[in-house]
């Protein structure tokens, strides 16, 4: 996918840009809270999932004269399927100062649900927060794969989204004390197990890329192992460990054992009702450089490299088993990093791929072969 044209109105900090992006890098460099980090978020929102997670009310501009002017909030992507780079698409994210819900439409048809399109136009993205993804907690990494999964598969969202609810009604029915627990507790076994293989699957297709990717941008000194942490089956290396395919029932019924015999019922003068302490909710990603656990001995160094790794890992899986070449967004990527290993990132990620990365400073990229150049400040974007 190749964006030719981004045209963005009253968003943030932006009162109106229109630019026309090169195939390869774009670099945005400014000061600190000048618009940069919006405009990556902007993109994202056109292709299917702000980054940021921000409510509609937050999206809308902050300068009380873009107020006054009653513009609506619009941002306008113009690009091209690899597969047939000579035909123009173009996404639309609407919304109105005064509407709740905003309307995202690709080529003049609207989307009920805007994160419907996730998926459907592929893209990696860095932000400073993915550090956590591997010293934070343990959701966040589950967060993780589950958008990685997603991305891949709309199935997916569909079962976790049937997981989260057999979870709350079999802790309502725990609370009260019914014997239909047991009855959801088969309920979250289905959506578990299949909760458990669509992460297992995404996660070994990362681990194949980012281990060997890890390995070349420490210099080849260090070595990344990764395995799935699930609470009912224990530490799974890869997809190999467990036969999901052929022996779902048996592993249903073994996740409905684990939940059965996982909850807790605390004493009665605490007031807190019985909860479940495994399942697909109680997961956790496992990752370390040299045998020691990344989440205690990693330095800052080392964990941006392994969450550039597992981001040039995605891009990687995205061209292997989709065939497109996904759009590339690192906010602030470069930060911390020597010569060496900025230039690693740049080539691998630049590699047949559209990126716009953001800096503070220019002049990180004098080494990079072609780029185009855009000055942010004040909400304003000018190619240099």
């Amino acid at each position: 996918m190749i964006i030719k044209r981004v045209s963005i109105a009253s968003f943030r900090n932006i009162s109106a840009i229109d630019i026309e992006p090169s195939e390869g890098v774009n670099v945005f460099f400014g000061g600190n809270a000048e618009g940069k980090t919006n405009l990556l978020e902007a993109l994202s929102l056109c292709l299917g999932r702000g980054f940021r997670g921000a409510k509609m009310s937050q999206l809308l501009p902050v300068n009380p004269e873009m107020l006054t002017a009653r513009t609506d909030l619009t941002i306008r992507l113009v690009f091209s399927y690899d597969r047939a780079p000579e035909k123009k698409h173009e996404v639309t994210f609407f919304l109105k100062q005064d509407a709740k819900k905003p309307v995202l439409s690709l080529n003049h048809l609207p989307f009920e649900d805007s994160e419907l399109l996730y998926g459907e136009m592929k893209y990696v993205v860095f932000v400073p927060e993915d550090l956590y993804i591997i010293k934070g907690a343990p959701e966040l990494r589950r967060n993780y794969i589950d958008s990685v999964s997603e991305l891949h598969s709309h199935y997916h969202k569909k079962i976790l989204r049937g997981y989260k609810t057999a979870l709350k009604q079999a802790a309502a029915a725990l609370a009260s004390g019914g014997d239909t627990a047991y009855v959801w507790f088969r309920e979250l076994a289905k959506f578990g197990v299949s909760v458990t293989y669509g992460r297992v699957k995404h996660f070994s297709l990362l681990k194949t890329f980012a281990v060997p990717i890890y390995h070349e941008l420490s210099g080849f000194k260090e070595n990344l192992t990764m395995s799935y942490e699930s609470s009912v089956y224990g530490l799974i290396e890869d997809l190999g460990t467990l036969d999901f395919d052929k022996d779902k029932d048996k592993l249903a019924e073994q996740f409905f054992n684990k939940l059965d015999q996982s909850v807790v019922y605390s004493a009665n003068h605490t007031g807190e009702p019985p909860h479940i302490t495994a399942g697909a909710g109680r997961d956790d990603l496992y990752f370390a450089i040299d045998g020691k656990n990344a989440r205690e001995f990693a330095s800052q160094g080392q964990l941006r490299s392994i969450a550039v790794a597992l981001k040039l890992a995605e891009a990687a899986v995205i061209r292997e088993y989709s065939n497109e070449i996904p759009v590339v967004l690192l906010d602030e990527v470069l930060g911390e990093l020597d010569a060496q290993r900025r230039h690693f990132i740049l080539s691998r990620f630049s590699e047949r791929a559209q990126v716009f990365i953001t800096s503070c400073n220019a002049g990180d990229f004098q080494e990079t072969a072609e780029y185009k150049l855009f000055h942010v400040k004040d909400g304003a974007i000018c190619e240099q």
